[in-house]
């Protein structure tokens, strides 16, 4: 029973480091993943690993998700289906790759996230779109739009 008590203790005595570490990695903006989905369908179509300093991979994903949500009422609001046709890549000669849909931006893809993924920022770019593609048009199959 004693050795059962201390075998518990010490799981969950690594549980709490473990999460602790996990959770400061994500505050500090090491390399860690944050999931993200399109809203509602539960979808991943990427994961944030790296943020900007003076910003946390939550503040990342918000901004993403902010974006999509912003893509999905003017959808709405105008009549444009969006689905996964919707989405593209536009590769500025100078600057990031850019996701977009409806031409409207979604993500910028990174060096710092190429290199984590190791992939060129094309390259992740077109694996991002791709997957954004298949979240949305999950989300106009639940949503009908």
């Amino acid at each position: 029973m004693a050795m059962a008590r201390k075998v518990a203790l010490w799981a969950l005595a690594v549980l709490l480091a473990l999460g602790t570490t996990l959770t400061a990695a994500a505050q500090d903006g090491t390399v860690a993943r944050l999931p993200v989905d399109v809203p509602g369908t539960n979808v991943v179509f990427m994961s944030v690993r790296w943020a900007p300093p003076g910003q946390t991979l939550y503040d990342v994903r918000a901004e993403i998700w902010k974006r999509l949500v912003e893509v999905l009422a003017q959808a709405e609001r105008s009549g444009v289906p969006v689905s996964g046709q919707s989405v593209s890549v536009e590769l500025p000669e100078d600057g990031d790759p850019r996701i977009l849909v409806n031409g409207m931006l979604i993500v910028e893809v990174d060096a710092r996230h190429a290199e984590l993924n190791l992939t060129t920022q094309e390259g992740l770019a077109q694996v991002w779109a791709a997957n954004l593609a298949r979240a949305l048009d999950r989300w106009a199959e639940i949503n009908s739009l």
